[in-house]
């Protein structure tokens, strides 16, 4: 059952590999983008859930939920190398060269965990059952949605700790960081159907989008934004320059994951299909 999905290409290799998170089978596949086939299928912990890949480190960073870990994968032998206890439940995760972020409902917490040293070195107490985080990557900021709490707190470890918290839409879950729009981070609020997006520097929500049927998971690339709808099983594309949704594709069966490339690529997992959609947006 795929439930994240995260995308790795190389220049070097000329190979554009997909990665997706099996949770009823604790497994990832690795689809190969070009052959347009799954080229190998990793055993990692159980209930796997985020997945994202550090090109830095040339790993993918997958959550365990059924045994609190997380698995570390080889880009290049597509093997785990490290298994990392973390927190009950982990959930999200986000790449932070060398380093990965991880969200933990249950306890209410955030761990960041060193791949050096394959442990986790800060927890953070945020509350309101964090599910997605995203690492901006100048400021090496933290931005995690408040699935209970409406809202999405700033980790700031220059400065201590946690630094704001800002109201966003009911039931946040999907979080993406976007470095080429002015706002760049996008939140979808899954009750008001709509997405939040924040302006780190000033921390306000700047503008409000509407996104579909409980949007659930969001990747934004350019100024494009791509929302699954698990409920509608369709993909709501988004400019985010103009405010306004510009396609409505249908996709599998309860889309909960999507990963985007460049300005018009997105890759969907389907839980409910055991399916992965690639779309080519106009």
């Amino acid at each position: 059952m795929g439930v994240a999905v995260s995308v790795v290409v190389s220049g070097q290799s000329g190979s554009f590999l997909v990665f997706v998170a099996n949770s009823g089978s604790g497994t990832v596949s690795v689809i190969d983008y070009f052959k347009t086939a799954v080229i190998a299928t990793i055993p990692v912990g159980r209930v796997p859930q985020g997945v994202a890949v550090d090109p830095s480190s040339g790993t993918v960073g997958v959550t365990n939920t059924g045994d609190g870990t997380v698995s570390v994968i080889d880009i290049k032998t597509l093997t785990v190398t490290k298994t990392i206890p973390v927190s009950a439940g982990p959930f999200g995760i986000a790449p932070a060269g060398n380093l990965y972020w991880v969200t933990n409902p249950d306890a209410g917490t955030v761990s960041k965990v060193k791949l050096k040293t394959s442990s986790v070195v800060s927890t953070y107490s945020v509350g309101g059952r964090p599910t997605g985080v995203a690492v901006h990557p100048d400021t090496l900021q933290a931005f995690v949605t408040k699935e209970t709490g409406g809202a999405v707190t700033v980790i700031d470890e220059y400065a201590g700790g946690v630094t704001a918290t800002i109201p966003v839409g009911n039931s946040p879950q999907g979080i993406a960081l976007n470095t080429s729009f002015s706002a760049p981070v996008s939140v979808a609020n899954s009750v008001d159907g709509t997405v939040s997006m924040i302006a780190p520097g000033c921390n306000l929500v700047t503008k409000i989008i509407p996104a579909g049927n409980h949007p659930s998971a969001i990747a934004a690339v350019g100024h494009r934004a791509y929302v699954t709808n698990p409920q509608a099983n369709t993909l709501t594309v988004i400019d985010l320059a103009a405010s306004a949704v510009i396609e409505t594709i249908p996709v599998g069966s309860k889309p909960m994951g999507v990963a985007a490339y460049s300005g018009n690529l997105a890759f969907v997992a389907n839980q409910g299909d055991n399916t992965v959609s690639i779309i080519q947006s106009s």
